[in-house]
């Protein structure tokens, strides 16, 4: 499963306004957070980036080279405090899908750590689209091995979201669920099964799951 759909004028938008905060650096962001917000250079090469990624979207062929100053700016949001950091993510989530983006990600530190932050956030907004990207970070068949080498980080990122009492989270997560369980027919793992199983229980025994989530 592929989360591919996104409004990326609004995520644009969003970027943009959280920038302006963290610049200032407004009250309840951590001390020197003000550092990580773009400069206009980086500012102008994010731009770039999302007509970039607009015709890739409005096409669906996700092919397209990054300059090393574009790749370093898409490294730069990630980093960014945990109350303004689930637009960036939803731009991984649409990064994660270009060719050779998916093993990018699971070499590099910072967009790696950006996901499992996700899970374990405070933030619900941030816990949804973690788990959109980690839906569209498993699909690529070439990564399957490497993503079950560390499958029990990837499943504890998933596990942090079941639990969650935003329903969203929870369909979210369900559907990562579906994506590891395909993995599991391409690998056969006893302990890795045996977590995705309890994860999907535990979602089924949620009082208000959606239909939706239920099914998958």
């Amino acid at each position: 499963v592929r989360i591919e759909a996104a409004d990326l004028g609004k995520i644009r938008e969003k970027i943009f306004e959280l920038n302006g905060k963290l610049a200032a650096g407004g009250a309840g962001l951590p001390e020197g957070a003000s550092q990580l917000s773009l400069n206009p250079t980086e500012y102008r090469t994010l731009a770039r980036i999302f007509d970039k990624m607009q015709d890739m979207t409005a096409t669906r062929t996700y092919t397209a080279a990054f300059a090393s100053t574009e790749v370093a700016v898409v490294q730069k949001t990630p980093r960014w405090p945990e109350q303004l950091l689930f637009p960036a993510l939803d731009v991984l989530r649409l990064l994660v899908l270009i060719d050779g983006w998916a093993e990018k990600m699971l070499l590099d530190d910072t967009l790696r750590n950006a996901v499992i932050r996700s899970g374990a956030s405070s933030q619900p907004n941030n816990m949804l689209v973690g788990m959109r990207v980690l839906c569209n970070w498993l699909a690529p068949r070439s990564l399957q091995g490497k993503f079950l080498t560390a499958a029990t980080e990837t499943l504890k990122v998933v596990g942090d979201c079941v639990s969650c009492e935003d329903r969203r989270v929870r369909a979210a997560a369900a559907t990562a669920l579906v994506n590891v369980a395909v993995l599991m027919t391409e690998r056969q793992d006893k302990s890795v099964r045996r977590t995705a199983v309890m994860m999907c229980v535990k979602l089924l025994q949620a009082s208000t799951l959606q239909a939706d989530a239920a099914l998958r």
